[in-house]
């Protein structure tokens, strides 16, 4: 019988699966996929694999769509380019780590900083 704390609490499920498990815990994956910091770490550290149950709660948070996207998918996470489009340095890094090329959806929030903007001219529209 599973410990219903392991199954219905993020923190638990996941130390659950990383100390107990040493691999997926499908029990605790709802829990899981409830959290954003959780979910990403499940899918890039324990299953290294997509998660797609954690998606929805990965896609709220900029950096952690960027994360999933460039190690967990190695491609594209269009459900988090909503966030990442609203941070400057998150648009950068997806355009430069992940898309190889331009994020328009981005561009706003990139050429709103300095530092971001010069080196998106530098590293993606010159090397267009």
């Amino acid at each position: 019988m599973q410990n219903p704390t392991t199954t219905q609490n993020a923190t638990a499920a996941f130390m659950h699966a990383l100390l107990v498990q040493k691999g997926a815990y499908k029990a605790g994956e709802a829990a899981i996929a409830s959290d954003t910091s959780f979910a990403l770490r499940y899918a890039r550290d324990i299953t290294k694999k997509p998660f797609p149950k954690g998606e929805a709660a990965i896609a709220l948070n900029a950096f952690a769509s960027v994360s999933y996207a460039k190690y967990v998918l190695k491609k594209r996470f269009i459900k988090g380019e909503a966030a990442i489009s609203q941070n400057a340095k998150c648009a950068l890094n997806y355009a430069r780590d992940v898309l190889n090329g331009r994020f328009e959806a981005g561009e706003a929030a990139i050429f709103s900083d300095a530092k971001c903007a010069s080196e998106y001219e530098r590293d993606i529209i010159k090397g267009s």
